[in-house]
């Protein structure tokens, strides 16, 4: 059970392209900026991380990619965010 274990962190071998469940919000000028996102490991265990920041936007054809950091058992780690406009689908990149 993960609850039992507050130090296991999760162990994902996601492939480019794999989804995931993000929460973003909106500015007043309607731009998208991810809050959390939520992944899956290869246990089968939910994993829910707040992004602490956003390095840079890049947007690509019918793409926009977020280079995030957020913070998992005490460390810095960088994530890849593409949300894919047409689809509206978040994938990592």
């Amino acid at each position: 059970m993960p609850f039992l274990k507050p130090d296991h962190s999760p162990v994902i071998r996601h492939p480019q392209g794999h989804p995931v469940a993000v929460i973003a919000a909106f500015n007043t000028v309607g731009d998208l900026i991810p809050r959390y996102f939520c992944v899956e490991d290869d246990n089968c265990e939910i994993f829910k991380f707040q992004i602490q920041a956003v390095k840079y936007i890049k947007d690509l054809h019918k793409v926009r990619q977020f280079y995030c950091s957020f913070d998992s058992n005490g460390k810095r780690n960088d994530v890849l965010l593409c949300f894919d406009i047409t689809k509206h689908l978040w994938v990592i990149g």
